[in-house]
């Protein structure tokens, strides 16, 4: 409203596990600062930022890095997994089972590499509710399961305290699609190389590309003499 840039105090489900598990490593992580994409802080231990790959460490400034972010490099990991194995590796932390699968959510989660369609069934499944999961039920989870694509039932959700998350994310789901339904009927949609783009203008289908990519190759996010992004669900611009 003020025109300014501000920087809001959070980070995302790569970030927040990597956080979890320096903790499972007995690092101390409750003094945390947070700084802007790309930047890092000098005499830290710097997750998911920083612009580096893999683990790094400045001697001279005793500086810290688990990134995947550098540029150039196409190699699909995570900030998590990083220092999951970093950490397994200098003995901190004992590699499992339930933490290889966990971890491999996260990266899977981090570089889109699920199926559109399981939007569909996200308000039952741990893919699509792992926003609302508590770090224990997390390990938990994938202590008791392979998938996180498996739907659960209602003892399962209770067991995992998603009971009241999965309720909020089915409603996501039926007025998502039901405005995408709305959208196409009204020809909010444009044919072209890259396949149908779907005219997402002024936020219309709030929850974007994850409702779009069940029936369209791609979507134009876009405010009139402001802003717009397009994003494709397979293909590369050229």
């Amino acid at each position: 409203k003020e025109g300014k840039q501000v920087l809001r105090s959070f980070t995302d489900f790569d970030g927040n596990t990597a956080i979890a598990i320096l903790n499972l490593a007995g690092i101390n992580t409750s003094d945390i600062e947070f700084v802007r994409p790309g930047q890092h802080k000098e005499g830290a231990i710097n997750l998911d930022t920083g612009d580096r790959d893999g683990v790094a460490y400045d001697a001279e400034t005793d500086t810290a890095f688990f990134d995947h972010h550098a540029k150039g490099i196409v190699e699909l990991t995570s900030t998590a997994k990083i220092a999951y194995e970093a950490l397994a590796g200098l003995g901190l932390l004992e590699k499992s089972e339930a933490l290889d699968r966990l971890t491999d959510f996260v990266t899977k989660i981090d570089n889109r590499l699920y199926p559109a369609e399981d939007f569909l069934k996200s308000g039952k499944t741990f893919l699509g509710l792992q926003r609302e999961v508590k770090f224990e039920n997390l390990v938990k989870y994938f202590q008791d399961h392979e998938s996180p694509r498996e739907e659960l039932n209602i003892e399962e959700l209770e067991k995992y305290g998603l009971k009241e998350a999965s309720v909020k994310q089915q409603k996501i789901i039926d007025e998502a699609m039901a405005t995408l339904e709305k959208m196409l009927v009204e020809g909010k949609v444009v044919q072209t190389a890259y396949g149908a783009i779907l005219i997402n203008e002024n936020n219309e289908l709030k929850v974007g590309a994850s409702a779009a990519y069940v029936k369209c190759d791609g979507i134009l996010n876009l405010t009139p003499e402001k802003s717009f992004a397009v994003t494709l669900k397979e293909k590369d611009f050229d």
